[in-house]
């Protein structure tokens, strides 16, 4: 623990933040052997050897959240290849008693970046370095036992739902049922239109690609036929260790976000409470 927050002063920045913000017991001093600090990751064995497993939890992350009823912290990060390890970074956030680490997804940024950030001002040069978030996050499980791993969020509309579906299946079966799919609609057109994406119909393809992924998940036999989605009666393993695989609808406190969580997902994922007062407000008026 002490060699990685040396190296990174992003863990440095993490222990003063819960130092200040959040109370439990802190993790014992790691035992690993100390690094060299030009050394920009460990190899993928020696994280394994410092840290090794434990058993699988054979119980959903979510259903321990309410029963523990209980605020839990989690860690969302851009992560990127000049950034701290993935494998590390996971390793961390266990060793910290936090609840999960969650990764966004964008695969390329178009450079004529026409689109406007919805940070607002110019987009954070780390977001054209971003690691692919199903890669990324089956490394973070591969090193970790008890951490809850998810994207924040899956652009759906730009994957491709057979393929995603088995991917996400895939990470949440071998994890012991540790998976959370954030999905969100997608925000840069340029980035879409790359996809072959209409930005326009962003929302509905979003929505019928989850919904083809649930029945890929769900069903022995699967096929779906929607206007942006079709297939065949199909066979598709392995299934999620989780029934129903938790997904958690991104975006603002619109009535089309709702609706998409009362459809097809276990709850919201707020972007920040943006405009959650004001939509309040506009309710009780």
């Amino acid at each position: 623990q002490a060699a990685l927050v040396r190296r990174s002063p992003g863990l440095g920045r993490l222990d003063g933040l819960l130092a200040e913000h959040v109370s439990f017991p802190r993790p014992a001093q790691s035992a690993a052997p100390d690094f060299d600090p030009a050394c920009h990751r460990r190899s993928r064995a020696e994280v394994k050897a410092a840290y090794p497993r434990h058993p699988r939890r054979s119980h959903s992350p979510l259903s321990t959240l309410r029963e523990r009823r209980t605020m839990r912290y989690s860690v969302a990060i851009v992560a990127t290849d000049r950034g701290l390890g993935i494998a590390e970074a996971a390793v961390a956030v266990e060793e910290r008693g936090l609840d999960g680490l969650w990764l966004p997804d964008h695969t390329h940024i178009p450079v004529s970046q026409r689109t406007p950030s919805p940070l607002g001002g110019r987009l954070p040069d780390h977001y054209k370095r971003v690691l692919d978030p199903l890669t990324a996050l089956a490394m973070a499980a591969a090193v970790t036992s008890r951490i809850r791993i998810g994207t924040g969020v899956l652009l759906a509309a730009q994957r491709d739902p057979i393929a995603t579906a088995k991917a996400l299946a895939t990470i949440d079966q071998q994890s012991g049922g540790r998976l959370a799919v954030g999905v969100g609609y997608g925000w840069n057109a340029e980035e879409m239109r790359d996809h072959g994406v209409d930005p326009s119909t962003r929302r509905g393809r979003a929505r019928e690609h989850v919904l083809a992924m649930r029945r890929l998940w769900e069903d022995d036999v699967a096929s779906y036929q929607g206007k942006h989605v079709k297939f065949q009666a199909s066979w598709s393993w392995p299934k999620p260790a989780q029934r129903p695989l938790p997904v958690l609808v991104g975006g603002a406190p619109t009535e089309a976000t709702f609706a998409h969580v009362a459809e097809f997902g276990q709850g919201w994922l707020p972007v920040g409470g943006h405009g959650v007062a004001d939509r309040k407000s506009t309710r009780l008026n």
